[in-house]
């Protein structure tokens, strides 16, 4: 059966997994980003989306419906990134329950967002549900959680499942796991199906290799003490126990891993949204937004804003879906689970 397959993206970000279903030859009707800075990036690529700007929990499913023209249990898939500050592996995690806390440009709570993600799913009863979050929200304390989130969406009338995926293993020059939670409604009388992984993974070398002596998009200052450290000891080191000495030893407060320079010839480190920007593996400067795009397996016309600072262009690929990964999810969900040809 050859048809379009209609998306709406929740937490579209700067629209990783919408390209990722654009790619697998599905339609994004409409994305709801709340940040700013995000959503101009998500405009400026996706000129034919219905882009709404408002906090979602000001959306009802039924204003998202009447701004797409789709009736209730119409739509083929809802996707959703809920924030995932809060179960991140490198967060506070449950210390941050419950509070308002820095997110981007703004400050709120982001571990009550998978409830409202939940309530547009219920307002529309999409085909589909596809739900992506970090790799922490599958351990420790956060797996309760999790489970929660499962067997609410099931109330609702879904067969659900989750699975961490490498996205990796699925064409992206990068170790990036991530939780999807794929809820299946009822009445189609089939399970979540997840993509069967690659024979081969790209490395950082086949990525940006020829990238190696591109000008830097961030000014690096030579007398400062992070780059003398860096040419003087971080080339060498590659385990976060040498390298953790050497930061404690020169009181350097910054994200370790940043300083890691071992994975040129395998997938890259999982991009991180944090402001400190990792060095390059083999040239001695910061590793650039550009190069983080190709990371992240972005599409090369995609395009930063060019008023925002290359800082907040390195965060908006750190919070981004991998569009390859969302590709291979999209593909099998249309092929296996609603049988449409594309």
């Amino acid at each position: 059966m050859s048809m379009t397959v209609k998306v709406v993206s929740l937490f579209s970000g700067a629209g990783g997994s919408s390209i990722g279903y654009k790619m697998a030859g599905a339609e994004v009707l409409l994305a709801n980003e709340f940040i700013k800075e995000a959503r101009e990036v998500y405009a400026l690529n996706n000129p034919n989306t219905i882009v709404d700007s408002r906090d979602i929990r000001d959306i009802t499913g039924a204003d998202i419906l009447q701004q797409i023209g789709v009736e209730k249990y119409e739509l083929d898939i809802l996707d959703g990134s809920p924030p995932c500050s809060s179960f991140s592996i490198n967060g506070a995690r449950d210390k941050n329950w419950g509070k308002v806390n820095n997110y981007s440009s703004t400050k709120q709570r982001t571990d009550d967002l998978f409830d409202e993600y939940l309530r547009i799913v219920e307002d529309i009863m999409p085909k589909v549900f596809i739900a992506e979050n970090v790799k922490g929200l599958s351990m420790g304390k956060a797996k309760k959680y999790l489970s929660y989130i499962i067997e609410k969406a099931k109330g609702i009338g879904y067969s659900v499942e989750y699975k961490v995926l490498n996205a990796s293993d699925y064409s992206v020059p990068q170790d990036r796991e991530r939780v999807i939670i794929m809820g299946v409604r009822n009445d189609l009388c089939k399970a979540p199906q997840y993509p069967v992984r690659h024979p081969y993974k790209i490395t950082c070398k086949d990525a940006i290799g020829h990238l190696i002596n591109m000008p830097v998009d961030m000014q690096m200052n030579e007398d400062t003490k992070r780059v003398q450290l860096m040419r003087k000891y971080f080339r060498p080191l590659c385990n976060n126990k040498d390298i953790k000495a050497v930061m404690e030893e020169h009181n350097i407060k910054v994200y370790q891993q940043s300083f890691r320079r071992d994975r040129w010839d395998r997938p890259y480190y999982t991009i991180k949204q944090h402001h400190t920007r990792p060095f390059h593996p083999v040239s001695d400067r910061y590793m650039t937004a550009e190069e983080a795009k190709i990371l992240m397996s972005f599409p090369d016309d995609f395009k930063f804003v060019s008023h925002h600072s290359p800082t907040r262009n390195w965060e908006r690929m750190g919070r981004a879906v991998p569009p390859l990964l969302m590709k291979a999810v999209a593909e099998t969900v249309i092929e296996k689970i609603l049988n449409v040809q594309v």
